[in-house]
Parts: C-alpha cells; sequence; structure tokens
C-alpha cells in the first residue's frame, strides 16, 4: 500500500478505532498520520463545511447499504482546499454484524477543476451571440 497515491485506511467496529491507515494520507490530507490515531473524529473535522451537512446525510446510508461512493471538498493541514472522492466498504459477520469499516480516497481536485473550467465555457457559449476562444498567444482557435 506504500506505493499508492490512495489513501487505504480500516476502522475496527464497533469501537470505531483506527487499525491501519496508508502513508499517502499524509500528502492527500497534509496532517501526520499520528493525528490519524489520536483523534478519531479527524476524518469528519477536514471536511469543508460547505459540505459537511451532505456528508453527514448521504454517511447515514453506510450500515444499510453497506457502502457509500462520496465526493467532496476537504481542508488540508495547510489550509488548502482540495477534493476528494472516498470509498467505504462496511465489512459484516456471519451473524450480520459489522466488524470492520475499510475505505480509500483519493485527490481528484484537477478533475473537479476542469470541470468547473467546462460549466464556465459551456455559460459563456450558451449565454453569448458570438463567442471565440483564443490560445494563449492570442490566436483564435474557436468562433
Amino acid at each position: 500500500m506504500g506505493s499508492l497515491n490512495e489513501t487505504v485506511w480500516g476502522v475496527s467496529l464497533p469501537e470505531y478505532k483506527l487499525d491501519y491507515i496508508s502513508k499517502s494520507a499524509v500528502s492527500l490530507y497534509e496532517r501526520p498520520l499520528e493525528n490519524w490515531y489520536a483523534n478519531t473524529n479527524l476524518w469528519s473535522d477536514v471536511i469543508h463545511p460547505d459540505d459537511k451537512e451532505r456528508i453527514a446525510k448521504e454517511s447515514e446510508a453506510l450500515f444499510i447499504t453497506g457502502y457509500t461512493n462520496l465526493e467532496y471538498k476537504i481542508i488540508t493541514g495547510s489550509n488548502k482546499v482540495k477534493w476528494i472522492y472516498s470509498n467505504t466498504k462496511v465489512l459484516k459477520n456471519e451473524e450480520g454484524v459489522p466488524y470492520l469499516m475499510t475505505g480509500i480516497a483519493g485527490d481528484i481536485t484537477a478533475r473537479k477543476l476542469a470541470e468547473l473550467e467546462l460549466r464556465y465555457y459551456k455559460t459563456a457559449i450558451d449565454e453569448s451571440a458570438i463567442v471565440s476562444i483564443t490560445d494563449v498567444n492570442g490566436i483564435i482557435t474557436y468562433v
């Protein structure tokens, strides 16, 4: 797991004890690994305020469906905003009792910024009578 860009983690249930987290969490969240073991609420603490309520609601389904696939913003240790995806799964024993929550998270900031830029250009094209796009040298590439 040390070579992954994504962060992989596992939490024992029902005590919500972090069993493991990959070293890539340091670059994704910009926080030392020790912080994750020391603060069981750090996962929710880093969620951007704009997304906290939505993610709390969407996460409620985790123990019903057994998984979540979420995209949201976080605030890193250096106060940067990043977009991440987070896929979480709950594993249950033979009696149906949850014993492990595990997941993977990764940085999707570049993709989200590209989507935002595309929406910007689409809006400009949809709302303009004449649109031209130029390259960095000022040469018109689209009219």
